[in-house]
Parts: structure tokens; C-alpha cells; sequence
């Protein structure tokens, strides 16, 4: 999973998408991602969020799935996180 922040004016987002959606290509992730929204005008991407394990283990997990609109306003950005990210339809440990 590559995780993206969604800025807009009323407020930001962290997303994810798996790099085999994204498809092939030379240019960066964040670029391929812009090209497929602005593409599509819509894309349904999974909202993320941290989150402890049953371990106590801080991870990057799926919250919902939503839709992001093209919209000439909104940013996205490559997201960094240290937290190990789990990927939609993962066992809860």
C-alpha cells in the first residue's frame, strides 16, 4: 500500500492505494495517482488512520473506503509514515 495525504480547503486526508492500481510507469506515485483522478474525475481509495493492534502496536490502518473528487483545489502529497501499514481486508492482530 502507498499512502497519500488529500489536502483541500476544509481539511486533509491520509489514502491509500495498492502500487499495482497505480500501474507501471517512470513518473512518481503522487504523479500517477493526480493523472488517474484527473483521468476518472472520481476515485474510491481507502481513508486511513492509525491504529493500535491487539498488541498495543501502532500501525496505519484502513478506516473506511471513500471518494476523492477532482477538484482544482485540492493537494496530494506523498505521505511517510515509520508505522508498519496494513493493507484493506487484513486480519485485525
Amino acid at each position: 500500500m502507498l499512502l497519500f495525504k488529500v489536502v483541500s480547503p476544509r481539511d486533509d486526508i491520509v489514502v491509500g492505494i495498492e502500487a499495482a492500481q497505480l500501474g507501471a510507469g517512470t513518473a512518481p506515485p503522487v504523479q500517477r495517482l493526480a493523472a488517474m483522478l484527473a483521468e476518472k474525475g472520481q476515485l474510491t481509495l481507502w481513508q486511513y488512520a492509525s491504529h493500535k493492534d491487539a498488541s498495543g502496536a501502532l500501525v496505519q490502518a484502513p478506516l473506511r473506503q471513500i471518494v476523492v473528487f477532482r477538484n482544482e483545489l485540492l493537494r496530494i502529497e506523498p505521505y511517510a509514515t515509520p508505522l508498519a501499514i496494513r493493507p484493506p481486508g487484513a486480519a485485525k492482530s
